[in-house]
């Protein structure tokens, strides 16, 4: 298990404190799979470097498995090799002086009780039948391809069954298709392995497909924490529901709230849209309309009796195989819209766009 409570890191530069992580807190339960997601300087890789101990936090405290190993109330700091965890960089780290044995044992003979040559050496090939490089033992680190150094890097993160596992986007330098692969690989591993695992992304995919809980940052802080599903579905603000999928945002004002199991009525300028409303907000209310663009239903004729239907030109096109990425102009603005490879779009082409209620949904307009 991992706590972090209150977590605040600072950085000095000419131009006064930049402060890089503000008041974070999250829990990792046993066992589970938690993802820092954000763009680049939200402070994810700031996170979990001071989980790491490669950071020192300026307020806050963070525990792994019930030891406190940061606290500045406290005056607590474990330094890095003292707390159980194993943990791979962004660019592996892999020694180019060693053999991939070599590698995988490193972490071993550096034990303050380090393990005799055959307990060594089951371990190493343990770690490494789990990552699927067993019988490479012996080839020079650097003659690996960029996935097997990948899976090497995670070898050695976990050879000394550490209690929590610490990814820097271990994924970001393998071209797109091992990527995929590897994204299986490595929630299975996890799974099997049963240890805590602490993940930093970018990439909302790798996100979404991967994750216990994401955990999506912002300017140094938290902005909401969910399942996928739920961050998929049920986003807090703009800020996350733009950062998760492709989507479009309609400001609007509130015509009508609905009564029990009806949609609310918003007016979006391009149309009047039935959606779905948080509570809290009544009639009259500002509020942000969010669809996503694969929640459009793309078709050339009208829809008998239907609602949420707008009516538009496609104004760009893009094959992407299984699907047309299209731009549709609605009263001189552009939403953007996945629709079905399968469907004769044209540039030019009329179309009419349904979204149902359920996946029109408000949030707040505030960006935080």
């Amino acid at each position: 298990m991992v706590k972090v409570r209150g977590l605040v890191k600072r950085y000095e530069v000419e131009s006064g404190d930049v402060q890089a992580v503000r008041g974070v807190d999250f829990e990792v339960p046993q066992g589970k799979f938690f993802t820092l997601l954000g763009p680049s300087g939200c402070g994810k890789t700031t996170t979990l470097r001071s989980v790491a101990g490669l950071e020192m936090i300026d307020e806050g405290e963070i525990e792994i498995d019930g030891q406190v190993v940061s606290s500045v109330r406290r005056g607590v700091f474990v330094r890095p090799h003292q707390r159980d965890i194993g943990m791979v960089f962004q660019s592996y780290a892999i020694w180019p002086h060693m053999s991939v044995f070599e590698n995988v044992a490193f972490p071993l003979t550096q034990m303050k009780e380090r393990p005799s040559k055959r307990v060594i050496r089951e371990k190493v090939h343990r770690a490494l039948s789990l990552v699927h490089l067993d019988g490479l033992e012996e080839r020079p680190a650097p003659q690996l391809s960029g996935g097997q150094q990948q899976r090497l890097a995670l070898a050695r993160a976990i050879v000394r069954e550490p209690k929590v596992l610490l990814l820097d986007e271990p994924l970001s330098n393998l071209d797109a298709q091992l990527r995929a692969e590897m994204r299986f690989e490595l929630k299975s591993l996890v799974k099997r392995l049963g240890i805590t695992t602490l993940y930093v992304t970018h990439d909302q995919l790798e996100a979404l497909t991967m994750s216990d809980q994401v955990a999506v940052m912002h300017g140094g802080k938290i902005i909401q924490v969910s399942s996928p599903r739920d961050l998929y579905r049920k986003p807090k603000n703009r800020f996350v529901a733009g950062f998760i999928g492709t989507s479009n945002f309609w400001e609007g004002q509130v015509l009508s709230v609905g009564g029990p199991g009806e949609a609310a009525v918003v007016d979006v300028g391009v149309g009047r849209l039935r959606c779905v409303l948080p509570e809290g907000l009544g009639l009259g209310s500002a509020v942000v309309l969010a669809v996503r663009a694969e929640h459009f239903e793309v078709s050339l004729r009208e829809p008998e009796g239907a609602v949420n239907v707008l009516r538009g030109k496609v104004s760009n096109l893009l094959f992407l195989g299984e699907t047309l990425d299209c731009q549709v102009e609605v009263e001189g603005r552009l939403i953007q819209v996945k629709a079905p490879a399968a469907l004769a779009l044209e540039d030019g082409a009329e179309v009419y766009l349904r979204v149902p209620p359920e996946h029109c949904i408000a949030v707040e307009s505030v960006q935080e």
